[in-house]
């Protein structure tokens, strides 16, 4: 029994790294079900294996990259906003600029002045 708790722990472990690579790897433009048809399990184990190796859902793991790289692009470049957006899939500018006010607590445009001066 002690070998295959070990087994899945590192199963899951495994699962929780490949998941996260993916979502590097592809700026988070990937979903929960690709995710699992590429390893060939289901959406709701690997879920249940993310919530329990890294303390987060999915979705949070993809926002925190499309977040991450959104700050790097606002620091690193003059690209207008819109841009940005479209570049992390959003198909509205204003669904971006409200993610990225509720997760940051400004505005892209505000972080961008603030970081900058």
């Amino acid at each position: 029994m002690e070998a295959l708790n070990n087994y899945r722990q590192l199963n899951s472990c495994d699962i929780a790294k490949q998941v996260t690579a993916m979502i590097k790897t592809s700026s988070g433009n990937i979903t929960l079900n690709e995710c699992a048809d590429a390893l060939s399990y289901h959406p709701n184990y690997i879920s249940r294996v993310l919530k329990r190796e890294k303390g987060m859902s999915f979705t949070d793991m993809v926002n925190e990259e499309k977040l991450k790289i959104a700050k790097y692009m606002l620091l690193t470049t003059q690209d207008p906003i819109a841009e940005i957006s479209a570049r992390l899939n959003y198909n509205n500018v204003q669904n971006f600029i409200r993610f990225f006010k509720t997760q940051v607590g400004i505005t892209p445009l505000a972080f961008r002045k603030e970081h900058r001066e």
